[in-house]
């Protein structure tokens, strides 16, 4: 639960702060504003349907873990370069999918090892607890990610979406105790 509350919170909280970047800090036209939302669902569209099969090949907390890491670098990457000078809109729209990219497998893995968590009876309850806390993280997120670029530079709003991805990983280091996934050789 930690590891999906906390890469869901963060990631929602970090697809507000592109359209602001792009738009306010910098001045990039419309069209530009425009493609973060659709990139920010691109992925499921686009690895919808491969992502079940390579968590099953690779294995759930593998996939959970690369994703995270993922997450994270596509995180860093723009806030290196605003912190540099050298923030452009195309960094934060590549940033933008491959986050979504990487929530997509994050979340076919995540419901994969969900039986081996929770015992296949308790799968229901635990599946609505999940999605509850979604939708909380969903009205919240984007309002957290607004209030946060009020209190400071906009990119600045990806740093906390990376500390969200950090809670992730511990999360799931936590969670260790899974039955027959590995955590090693990730």
């Amino acid at each position: 639960w930690p590891a999906s509350a906390g890469g869901s919170a963060a990631s929602l909280v970090a697809r507000f702060a592109p359209s602001v970047v792009v738009a306010r800090c910098l001045r990039s036209p419309g069209v530009a504003v425009g493609l973060v939302a659709p990139l920010s669902v691109a992925g499921a569209l686009l690895f919808g349907l491969v992502a079940g099969v390579v968590s099953d090949r690779v294995g759930p907390v593998r996939t959970m873990i690369r994703s995270v890491w993922l997450r994270m670098a596509a995180y860093a990457l723009p806030l290196i370069a605003w912190a540099l000078g050298y923030l452009q809109a195309w960094q934060l729209l590549v940033a933008v999918f491959v986050v979504s990219a990487a929530d997509t497998f994050f979340v076919a893995a995540h419901t994969a090892v969900l039986p081996a968590l929770v015992g296949r009876e308790r799968v229901p309850d635990a599946a609505a607890s999940l999605q509850g806390t979604a939708q909380v993280i969903q009205l919240v997120g984007p309002a957290a990610g607004a209030g946060l670029t009020r209190l400071m530079p906009a990119p600045l709003v990806l740093l906390v979406a990376m500390g969200g991805q950090v809670l992730a990983l511990l999360g799931l280091q936590a969670g260790s105790f899974l039955k027959g996934f590995a955590f090693s050789h990730w």
